[in-house]
């Protein structure tokens, strides 16, 4: 598969993933009929995209790092540009929106109160659970914490055995979880002020395992793309997929404490759905020139969604139940798109400059990815 149509495969994914975001979130405030009958909690359930793609990318970060230092094996330096990167490409724009949005939505506004839990809020600490639709944020930094780990574990346990590795971590976070408040009040809280920050889901770091199960993606699709044939394979795990989400959408769905105990199957679906469809080379992707794009903005419009609707809500301009107002919602998406664009562009280039200087000094590296 072409480099090409990688980016523009995950671009898809994350475009996708990040439209369900927008009407999950929109109808849960002004179209709370729809939201209640037909996309309760598929929001939450959609970002498990984000945590296998943030996987995949990781890997072969890892893999640019090595071939810069021109042999194989992490060191502390190479993951200390790992970590830098990484933090000029989420913190900026991350502090933008906590800034901004309580001057917006007033749900936010202990966000300008001066606390312990706010400073932790703001560093997207692993163990605080950010408010609203920023819990994702220290959930990616988990995920980001612990990616040098699995590299090392997937470089040398190789591919078999690391999935087996992987299978076994979902086995014991299963056991975790039906323990993992009392296991907190034993320890005295671990540092952890919020214990739901461990819990993707009902289940304990689901993210973390989502994101090991996406960097093992490049190699189970490197010399195995299918032009024809993936569609099938594509077509039976998005059926799946979209099943899983319906089982684990609420408690007690199909039977006592269903939505825990199916959703090692839905993790399953959700790598079985990013990996179908990476493994087709050049697929064929519906409005790709539509859903693309919003991939590639998919984290500032993530952050900033919800001031959008909010501003808009502000001015009078939308409302609840109302055709008009979500007309008018998509009528001015292209003027939020837009700004989003030039705010990530604006701080990657800032970031750029910085990485230059004092991650990569005398190389002129590419763009934060």
């Amino acid at each position: 598969m072409s480099t090409a149509s990688t980016r523009h495969t995950t671009a898809y994914l994350k475009g996708a993933a990040i439209i369900v975001v927008m009407i999950g979130h929109y109808s849960s405030y002004y179209a709370v009929d729809f939201y209640t009958d037909w996309f309760r909690e598929y929001a939450s359930e959609i970002v498990s995209i984000f945590f296998v793609l943030a996987g995949y990318g990781a890997l072969h970060s890892f893999s640019n790092l090595e071939e810069q230092k021109g042999e194989a094996g992490l060191d502390i330096t190479m993951i200390l540009r790992y970590y830098g990167k990484k933090a000029l490409r989420i913190y900026p724009l991350y502090w933008t929106a906590l800034f901004t949005v309580a001057f917006i939505l007033p749900e936010y506004g202990r966000l300008h109160e001066l606390s312990l839990h706010t400073v932790a809020t703001y560093l997207a600490y692993p163990g605080v659970k950010a408010p609203g639709v920023y819990w994702f944020i220290p959930a990616l930094i988990q995920c980001y914490l612990l990616a040098p780990m699995f590299y090392i574990l997937i470089r040398r346990l190789r591919l078999r055995h690391y999935l087996m590795a992987v299978a076994m971590m979902l086995a014991m976070a299963m056991v975790v979880t039906n323990s993992y408040h009392r296991l907190l009040e034993m320890v005295n809280g671990f540092g952890i002020p919020d214990p739901d920050a461990l819990l993707y889901r009902p289940l304990f770091l689901a993210n973390v395992i989502l994101f090991a199960l996406g960097m093992a993606i490049p190699l189970l699709v490197a010399g195995h793309q299918s032009k024809k044939g993936g569609y099938f394979t594509f077509a039976g795990a998005l059926t799946l997929f979209l099943a899983m989400m319906l089982a684990v959408r609420d408690a007690d769905t199909i039977f006592t404490r269903s939505h825990f105990f199916l959703f090692p199957l839905f993790i399953f679906s959700v790598f079985a759905l990013c990996w179908s469809l990476l493994r087709i080379a050049d697929p064929v992707l519906p409005l790709l020139r539509l859903v693309g794009p919003l991939g590639n903005r998919s984290y500032p419009i993530y952050l900033f969604h919800r001031q959008y609707f909010g501003l808009l809500a502000m001015a009078g301009a939308i409302g609840g139940n109302s055709l008009k107002s979500i007309a008018l919602t998509i009528l001015l998406l292209p003027l939020f798109f837009i700004a989003c664009a030039l705010m990530e562009d604006g701080f990657n280039r800032a970031g750029t400059r910085m990485t230059r200087r004092w991650l990569f000094p005398g190389k002129a590296p590419a763009a934060l990815p």
